[in-house]
C-alpha cells in the first residue's frame, strides 16, 4: 500500500493533472505517504500547506487516520494514477500494438477500486465499499427507504465510465478513455465529500468528539483539501481550520457545509450526488440541519453561531510552481474547476464492437467474484498447478527408470535429461514470480 504513494515519479507529475493538483498545494507528490507515516510516528507533517499536528493526537486519533487515509489519500490517486498510465500507453502505441498492454492496466485500477470486501477487506474493503457504507447514511444508494440500501449511486456512475474507458482502450480511442477517466474521478470523489460532512456532523451536532472520530474526519479533510483549495483557497482555509488535526472540537457543521456545497459545480458534482444526513430512526427525513443543499427541513432548529455564510477569498497563498491543470477562462458565470470540463473533453460513445481477439468483458458492480478474484486467485494457482506436474511428472520418470531423487545412480537417465528436466522446472517457477 505504501508503494501506491510514494514511488510517483516526478515525470509522473509532469504529465498527470490529478497528482499535480494535490503536489501543487501540499508540495510534494508523495504527500500521502509523508501524511501516513507522520501518523505512524506520532510527529507533525512539514508540507507548503495543509500540514497535520499528529502531536497533538495519541495512538486512538492516528491510527484511525491512518486507516481511512489509506483508503481515501493512497488507495484513491493510485486508481487514477493506474487508468492515467493505460492511456499516457494508449497514446503512444501504434493502433496494431493497442489493447494488449493497457487495458489489464485498467483492469488493474478497476480490481483495485472494488478490493475483495468481506474478511479479506476488513470493515471497509476499498473504496467501492466506502461508496456503499456513505451512500446509506446520506440516502444516495439505489434502494431501500431514503436510498439507504444497496449499492451506491456512485459506484454505478464510476462503474459506467469503468467500462466505457475500457472499450475505447480496446477500440483504440485514448482520448475518449481520458474522457471517461476524468469522469470516473469525480464519482470516486462523492464518497470523500460526504465522509468529510458526516463526520463534521458528528463532531458538531452529534457531539461525538473522540479521537477516533477527529482522526477520521482528518483523514476525510486531507483527500479533499487541495481540490477545494483550487476552488477557491478562502473556503478551502475555513474547513481546514475547522477540521484539522486538534481542532476537531470546534468543527461547526453548517459553516462546512455551505463553505464546500459552494463548491460543487467547480469539483463537477451535484446535490443530487451528495444528498443528506439521513435520519437513522427514519430513513425518508434528514437529521437536524443535515438537509441536501436547495432543501430544508420544516423542524430545522435555528442555526447557532451563523455558520453558514460563505468565506470570501482571503489574498492567495503561494504555491510551488509545480504543475498543475489550469482550465481554460470561463465564460461569465461559469466557475473554474480541477477537471477537465464536458466541452473540453468529448463524451465517450463506444459504438464500434470490441476486438473480435480481445473480446469486452463488463466489470460486475453487484457480486463479489469476477475480475478481481481471477486475477488475485486463479493466476497465481494456475501457476503452482503447472509448476507442481512438472515435479510430479519428473519424479516418475526416474521411478519408472528405478532412480530415486537421492541416489547417485544414472539407471539410464543422462545428467542432461536431469539438467533439462531441472531447467524446466526453474523457468517455470521464475515466470509465476
Amino acid at each position: 500500500m505504501q508503494s501506491m504513494s510514494s514511488q510517483i515519479s516526478g515525470a509522473a507529475t509532469q504529465g498527470y493533472p490529478f497528482i499535480g493538483t494535490f503536489a501543487a498545494y501540499y508540495g510534494t507528490n508523495k504527500y500521502a505517504d509523508q501524511f501516513i507515516q507522520a501518523a505512524f510516528d506520532n510527529v507533525d507533517t512539514a508540507m507548503d500547506n495543509g500540514n497535520a499536528e499528529f502531536s497533538k493526537f495519541t495512538q486512538f486519533g492516528t491510527n484511525k487516520f491512518i486507516e481511512v487515509a489509506t483508503l481515501t489519500m493512497s488507495s484513491w490517486m493510485h486508481i487514477i494514477i493506474r487508468m492515467q498510465d493505460a492511456v499516457e500507453l494508449c497514446k503512444s502505441l501504434r493502433y496494431s500494438q493497442k489493447k494488449v498492454s493497457e487495458v489489464p492496466i485498467w483492469d488493474n485500477a478497476v480490481a483495485t477500486y472494488h478490493g475483495m470486501g468481506g474478511a479479506a477487506g476488513g470493515t471497509m474493503g476499498q473504496l467501492y465499499h466506502l461508496a456503499n457504507q456513505y451512500c446509506a447514511k446520506f440516502g444516495t444508494c439505489q434502494d431501500g427507504p431514503g436510498g439507504t440500501q444497496g449499492m451506491a449511486k456512485a459506484n454505478e456512475k464510476a462503474y459506467t465510465h469503468f467500462n466505457a474507458g475500457k472499450q475505447d482502450l480496446l477500440d483504440g480511442k485514448c482520448d475518449l478513455a481520458e474522457s471517461s477517466l476524468h469522469q470516473a474521478a469525480v464519482a470516486m470523489l462523492i464518497p470523500l465529500v460526504q465522509g468529510l460532512l458526516y463526520h463534521a456532523y458528528e463532531l458538531d451536532l452529534f457531539k461525538e468528539q473522540r479521537e477516533v472520530v477527529q482522526g477520521e474526519a482528518a483523514a476525510f479533510l486531507h483527500s479533499v483539501l487541495p481540490l477545494v483549495h483550487f476552488c477557491s483557497q478562502g473556503n478551502a482555509a475555513m474547513i481546514y481550520n475547522q477540521i484539522k488535526v486538534g481542532n476537531g472540537k470546534l468543527a461547526n457543521f453548517e459553516a462546512i457545509k455551505f463553505s464546500i456545497e459552494g463548491q460543487y459545480e467547480c469539483l463537477g458534482i451535484t446535490c443530487e450526488d451528495i444528498g443528506g444526513v439521513r435520519d437513522l430512526s427514519d430513513p425518508t427525513t434528514y437529521q437536524n440541519r443535515g438537509f441536501p443543499c436547495g432543501a430544508f427541513n420544516p423542524g430545522d432548529t435555528p442555526s447557532v453561531g451563523g455558520g453558514g455564510d460563505v468565506i470570501p477569498d482571503p489574498a492567495p497563498i503561494p504555491v510551488p510552481a509545480a504543475p498543475i491543470l489550469v482550465p481554460t477562462a470561463p465564460s461569465p458565470g461559469q466557475q473554474p474547476t480541477p477537471w477537465p470540463t464536458q466541452d473540453e473533453v468529448p463524451t465517450s460513445t463506444p459504438t464500434d464492437p470490441p476486438s473480435s481477439v480481445y473480446q469486452l468483458i463488463e466489470y460486475d458492480d453487484a457480486t463479489e467474484d469476477g475480475v478481481t478474484y481471477a486475477l488475485a486467485i486463479g493466476l497465481p494457482l494456475l501457476s503452482v498447478l503447472a509448476v507442481a506436474f512438472v515435479v510430479f511428472r519428473t519424479y516418475m520418470k526416474k521411478k519408472d527408470s528405478g532412480k530415486e531423487f537421492d541416489s547417485g545412480e544414472t539407471d539410464g537417465a543422462s545428467p542432461d535429461d536431469e539438467t533439462q528436466d531441472d531447467l524446466k522446472v526453474e523457468n517455470l517457477q521464475g515466470e509465476m514470480l
